[in-house]
C-alpha cells in the first residue's frame, strides 16, 4: 500500500458505532458491517447496491498520488462513497471507506456528518478533540479524540472527520490556523475560521 494511504490510515483516531441495521441504500451510515466489514469485497459492494452504482475511479491519495477506488453511486455527490482495498489486485479487504462531498447524505453511526460544526462534534465526542492545521493535503483532519469517540480504537474499525474553515474567515483567522501543526477544538483561533465537517469515513484496519 502507498505511503499515503498508510498515513491515512495511521491519523485516523476512533471506532465506528456498531449500527442496527446494516449500510445500504437504505441506510446511509457508515459502519463496518454489511456492505463495509472488514471481509468484503467489490463483487460484495456490486451485490449490496447494485451494478449500475459501482464503478471502478481513480481517486486522489493525498501528494499527488491516485490509486483505484470501488465507487458506490459514482455520479450521486449526495450518495458517493469511495472504498479503497487492502488487496488491491483482489479488490478485497478494506482499508479505507470514506466520503468526501460536503454535501453528502451519508453520516457517521455516531450521529454527524458532512455539514457538522465543531460544537456538534465536541458534543458527540463528549469534549474536546485534536485537528490539523489546514491548507495541506491532510488538513484539517482529527488526529486524537480524547474522547468518546476513541473508545474501543483496538476493533480495528476507526472513523475519520476532515474538516474544512469557513471560506468567509478574514485571511489572518485563517493563516493563524495553517499548515502541518496540530490544534485543539478548543482554541479560539480554530473557532474563529468556524469550521465544519466535509468529509467523513472509516479506517479499517487489516489483521
Amino acid at each position: 500500500m502507498r505511503l499515503s494511504l498508510a498515513l491515512l490510515l495511521a491519523i485516523s483516531a476512533a471506532p465506528a458505532l456498531s449500527q442496527d441495521r446494516p449500510p445500504g441504500p437504505d441506510n446511509l451510515v457508515l459502519s463496518c458491517v454489511g456492505p463495509f466489514a472488514k471481509d468484503t469485497t467489490h463483487d460484495r459492494l456490486v451485490e449490496v447496491f447494485g451494478a449500475r452504482n459501482v464503478a471502478l475511479e481513480e481517486v486522489s491519495i493525498g501528494e499527488g498520488e491516485k490509486d483505484t477506488a470501488s465507487v458506490i453511486y459514482p455520479k450521486d455527490r449526495a450518495r458517493r462513497v469511495e472504498v479503497l482495498w487492502a488487496d488491491a489486485r483482489r479488490r478485497a479487504r478494506p482499508a479505507v471507506v470514506r466520503v468526501e462531498e460536503a454535501n453528502s447524505r451519508w453520516t457517521l453511526a455516531a450521529g454527524f456528518g458532512p455539514g457538522a460544526t465543531l460544537a456538534a462534534v465536541e458534543k458527540a465526542n463528549g469534549g474536546a478533540f485534536e485537528l490539523s492545521g489546514f491548507d495541506w493535503d491532510y488538513g484539517g483532519r482529527v488526529t486524537d479524540w480524547n474522547g468518546a469517540l476513541a473508545s474501543g480504537a483496538a476493533t480495528g474499525c476507526a472513523l475519520t472527520v476532515r474538516f474544512a474553515k469557513d471560506p468567509k474567515a478574514s485571511e489572518k483567522a485563517a493563516e493563524a490556523v495553517s499548515g502541518d501543526r496540530t490544534f485543539r477544538s478548543s482554541d479560539r483561533r480554530m473557532r474563529a475560521v468556524r469550521p465544519r465537517v466535509e468529509g467523513i469515513g472509516l479506517s479499517v484496519r487489516q489483521g
